[in-house]
C-alpha cells in the first residue's frame, strides 16, 4: 500500500465529540454524529479519508470506518512508520 500522507489538520475552538465514531460505522453514521467532513479524499479505490477541521481523521474502507484518530494520533504514528523505516535501511546497510 502506497502512503501518501498529508497532514493537513485545521484546529477550530468548536470541538465535537469524535468518540463516538466506531469502526464498523457508516459514512451516513459519521455524518449524523459528527457533521458533514471539511474535505474527503480518495486516497485509492475502496479508501477515504474524512478529514475534519477539529483536527480529526476518519479512514473509510468500502463504506465503513476502519480508523478514527485525532492529529496528535496520526502525527504519533506517521512519526512511529518513519522511525521503523529508519531502522529498517539502517539494518540492511
Amino acid at each position: 500500500m502506497s502512503l501518501v500522507l498529508l497532514g493537513v489538520f485545521f484546529s477550530c475552538n468548536n470541538k465535537k465529540d469524535f468518540s463516538v465514531i466506531k469502526n464498523g460505522m457508516t459514512v451516513e453514521e459519521v455524518t449524523k454524529k459528527v457533521g458533514e467532513p471539511q474535505e474527503t479524499l480518495d486516497m485509492m479505490p475502496g479508501i477515504q479519508w474524512l478529514k475534519y477541521k477539529e483536527g480529526h481523521l476518519v479512514i473509510v474502507e468500502d463504506g465503513k470506518v476502519i480508523n478514527s484518530m485525532s492529529q496528535e494520533e496520526f502525527e504519533k504514528g506517521i512519526q512511529e512508520f518513519n522511525d521503523s523505516i529508519e531502522s529498517l535501511i539502517n539494518d540492511l546497510e
